[in-house]
């Protein structure tokens, strides 16, 4: 009772309690740990009060001026004071609560989950607090980005595969019987397992030019990814040929025509439908692909709440299965000028001969050029109509 009595007076100085709410503070901000060294902090006090028990009054108001100087120290410190010395003591209990860090000015910074999103979290050394936070800043300051190698490599893989589900749906219909609704059905899967596949790649030059356009996409990486497309179109032509390679013999007699009733040029590129001009094809493209942009900027919109965060495969797919089946019929929707060409030079070189390039008034072109003008059309169209209005 009587080491009671001659704690209290100790004990109800706010200078002492502010010291200790001080050092409290400065052991959470050195080390982060608010736990552990709360408990430490308790038996601080509880030290400090047997001490002055037995050491009486004049002991207490010299620890109290001790502590006035404590909180003055701690509060020069705690106001980012890169000058401010740390006390031997300090520095052992901050080295041992992280012995990944040595304790210096830089340590009294409040730290918190915006320390993440900033370089601070390390030292000039690159050390940091553990592991875990090591990792954890990583993930949020530099979330894995893939190199432009795995990025082409995607646009292959995704185009390979979306052009190979397009061309095998119209030779099924051409060789074998099938529904004209399934081509744009196929066409439209088509899309949705490229984009899936390709983690959400371009997977045609006339989207690439519009994100080069208004979606600042680097115009180095345009030549690049519109290679990598022709590159997947091609083979998977070839893939279709080779698949259906008795089909398109027992089909055509072994020989191979562009036009005609016994076509199959029709399986891997598009042309015109008879008695439809040059002028109206070239009309349909603008068209049919201003819608193609206009929807998948809506699409990949994020102030659209209507398309959800995994809405895009479908949704493409969607959108192209309605072009189709909306604007088929003149010329077969290209829509996708690697997706045309790619397959068009296969089959020159697989015997169809020149006539892929010259038929239809040399149709051949307008699948390269049309495209990619309505797909700028949507865009603008959707820039100056829906999203700079709304930024407003």
């Amino acid at each position: 009772m009587g080491d009671h009595t001659e704690s209290e007076p100790l004990l109800s100085n706010p200078d002492y309690h502010a010291t200790n709410a001080v050092r409290y503070h400065r052991t959470v901000t050195f080390t982060g740990d608010a736990t552990a060294h709360h408990h430490q902090s308790h038996s601080h006090v509880h030290g400090h009060t047997h001490s002055h028990s037995s050491s009486g009054n004049g002991n207490g108001s010299g620890h109290a001026a001790a502590g006035q100087a404590d909180l003055n120290r701690g509060l020069s410190i705690n106001n980012h004071s890169q000058d401010a010395p740390l006390d031997a003591a300090r520095q052992h209990a901050t080295y041992k609560a992280n012995p990944g860090r040595q304790a210096g000015p830089r340590a009294s910074q409040a730290r918190g989950l915006e320390a993440f999103d900033s370089d601070d979290d390390d030292d000039d050394d690159g050390n940091t607090n553990s592991p875990r936070e090591y990792h954890r800043k990583r993930r949020v300051v530099a979330p894995f980005q893939p190199s432009l190698t795995a990025d082409l490599l995607a646009e292959t893989l995704g185009t390979f595969v979306m052009v190979l589900f397009a061309l095998g749906s119209v030779a099924h219909l051409v060789v074998g019987t099938s529904n004209p609704l399934a081509v744009h059905i196929g066409n439209g899967l088509g899309v949705c397992i490229g984009v899936m596949v390709s983690h959400g790649g371009h997977l045609n030059a006339s989207v690439t030019l519009a994100l080069a356009v208004f979606k600042g996409f680097p115009w180095r990486k345009v030549p690049l990814f519109i290679l990598a497309q022709f590159v997947g179109s091609f083979l998977a032509a070839a893939l279709v040929y080779a698949i259906y390679y008795d089909g398109i013999e027992e089909f055509d007699g072994g020989s191979r025509h562009v036009t005609g009733t016994k076509a199959t040029a029709g399986i891997f590129a598009t042309y015109l439908a008879p008695g439809v001009s040059i002028g109206e094809g070239f009309a349909d493209q603008i068209l049919a692909t201003a819608l193609l942009l206009m929807g998948l900027f809506s699409i990949t919109d994020k102030q659209n709440p209507s398309v959800g965060k995994h809405g895009l495969p479908p949704s493409a797919g969607v959108l192209v299965t309605a072009i189709g089946i909306s604007f088929g019929f003149n010329c077969g929707y290209p829509l996708n000028p690697m997706r045309d060409f790619g397959p068009r030079l296969f089959t020159y070189m697989a015997g169809w001969g020149g006539e892929v390039f010259t038929a239809g008034d040399s149709w051949s072109w307008v699948p390269l050029v049309a495209p990619p003008l309505g797909g700028l059309l949507g865009s603008a169209m959707y820039q100056l109509m829906i999203e700079r209005p709304r930024r407003r």
